[in-house]
């Protein structure tokens, strides 16, 4: 039986939440102040989730999503909604999930550095089914749709989809997922495709020139790398030692390195450290210790003395252990980077409540615009702590 229902506000994951006599229910697809027909499909995470079957009185922030693949592949999935009101909407999104999640006020608010809506992905995971179709997964499925072209995508990469799709033979038997990413002049991909592209490739970011193999990690948004950077090293002041937890190839500390006497990267893949060892050769830059070890064993690595750490945690952020490795090594300074603003808000809730830190700048950097998905930094301070050198 379908319910009409009113959409208050999108929650953490791009959801819309309405209320009905049996409680909370969540929909996709909506925007605030929409009424809409819903038909309810199950629950997530204990809460029931329903499909819109009509809208009644739509959002003037609506728009007809420019790609004709829009509903059936599962990427793009804010591509109907106007992109300033994206940016607002993620605002929001940040600042409700650090006050109900990590039961924090007086956040400072954001800095907001948007980006160009299109063409913006340098790295991409494409997948391929049986009958060789290049494309990406329906939503919440295995099922590869067919994408000619993608309006998110850097265009050397969709001008590779589209070579692969035209030329199946390119492609290896049994290849269903390939990792790229557009370099300064060439894809990188895992695995290789001979003639087509290479293991890796080179990223310049202001005076720095990264290496970057086709299944590394790396910022995906080809406008903002820069941006992120110059906002985190506004913020971290100069010092001693700054550590580089999650470092990866060590974009952070390269594009840091300057600021600081010492800079310890702490990375648990040995083949990121290897790569970020080479990009400190590459980059000349002769300050900077790289280690693979667990961020939970970071002690070990580290000074007692430390100015600053940066992490950049995956989407499940800091582990128990790692959040109180953090509290012991009492950095003067956090600079947390995080693609989930949810267990962000958890960790900083922690570092504020249970370590003696206070947040006193943000930032939302949009990374993934036409998609749900946040990137926001959080500055934290040592309350006591002396200031750092600048």
């Amino acid at each position: 039986m379908s319910l009409t229902l009113t959409v208050e506000k999108l929650v953490h994951g791009g959801l819309g939440l309405a209320r009905t006599p049996e409680g909370v229910m969540l929909v996709p697809g909506v925007l605030p102040g929409e009424h809409v027909t819903a038909l309810p499909c199950g629950r997530r995470h204990g809460i029931a989730v329903a499909q819109v079957r009509d809208i009644i009185e739509q959002s003037p922030d609506r728009r007809v999503p420019p790609c004709p693949h829009f509903g059936h592949c599962g990427g793009c999935d804010w591509l109907f909604i106007d992109y300033p009101r994206q940016i607002s909407l993620k605002r929001e999104i940040f600042l409700e999930s650090m006050q109900r999640i990590g039961k924090l006020r007086d956040i400072p608010a954001p800095d907001v550095i948007a980006s160009p809506e299109f063409g913006y992905r340098r790295r991409v995971q494409l997948k391929i089914d049986d009958a060789k179709a290049v494309g990406f997964f329906k939503r919440e499925s295995n099922e590869v749709v067919a994408v000619g072209r993608c309006p998110l995508l850097a265009e050397r990469l969709n001008a590779l989809m589209a070579h692969v799709n035209e030329t199946p033979a390119a492609l290896p038997k049994g290849l269903y997922n390939l990792r790229v990413i557009d370099g300064d002049t060439d894809i990188a991909s895992h695995p290789v495709l001979p003639g087509i592209t290479r293991a890796t490739t080179a990223i310049t970011c202001g005076s720095r020139s990264f290496e970057v193999g086709g299944a590394d990690f790396f910022q995906g948004n080809r406008f903002l790398l820069e941006p992120m950077a110059v906002w985190a090293a506004s913020h971290c002041g100069h010092g001693g030692t700054m550590a580089d937890l999650y470092g990866g190839t060590g974009f952070f500390s390269l594009m840091l390195a300057g600021s600081f006497e010492k800079v310890v990267l702490i990375e648990s893949d040995p083949e990121m450290v290897r790569r970020a060892k080479g990009n400190c050769m590459r980059n000349a830059v002769g300050n900077i210790s790289a280690f693979a070890a667990e961020v939970e064993s970071m002690e070990d690595r580290l000074p007692p003395q430390l100015d600053v750490l940066i992490a950049d945690p995956p989407r499940p952020g800091l582990s128990p252990k790692a959040r109180e490795a953090i509290a012991r090594c009492a950095p003067g300074s956090i600079i947390y980077v995080s693609c989930n603003c949810a267990t962000q808000a958890r960790d900083c809730g922690f570092l504020v409540k249970k370590a003696g830190y206070s947040i006193t700048a943000a930032a939302l950097i949009d990374c993934y615009p036409n998609t749900h998905h946040t990137e926001s930094i959080v500055l934290l301070k040592k309350e006591g702590a002396a200031p750092s050198r600048s």
